[in-house]
C-alpha cells in the first residue's frame, strides 16, 4: 500500500508540474474505478447493487463537474 501511495504521489506531483489543476484534477476521478475493479481483482472484494449504484453515481458526478458546458455541445466531440 505504501509503495503504491509513493507511485502515485510521483506522478501526482509530476502532472501537477507539467499541466494546470483544472486539467490535471478530473483525471484523478478515475481513480474510482481503478480502486473499485483493483478491490475486485486481488482482494476478491465484491459489491453489492447498492454499493455499485453509489460508485456509478459518484463516479458521474464528478464527471459532470469537471465538464464545462462547452463539453456539451456536438462540435467540442467532433474534428473537422
Amino acid at each position: 500500500m505504501a509503495i503504491t501511495f509513493f507511485i502515485m504521489a510521483l506522478f501526482n506531483s509530476e502532472a501537477l508540474k507539467r499541466g494546470k489543476i483544472a486539467v490535471v484534477e478530473p483525471v484523478f476521478t478515475l481513480e474510482i474505478p481503478v480502486v473499485v475493479f483493483l478491490a475486485f481483482l486481488f482482494l476478491h472484494e465484491g459489491l453489492t447493487g447498492i454499493q455499485l449504484l453509489l460508485v456509478c453515481v459518484l463516479f458521474l458526478g464528478l464527471l459532470l463537474v469537471s465538464l464545462k458546458p462547452h463539453h456539451f455541445s456536438k462540435r467540442a466531440w467532433l474534428e473537422k
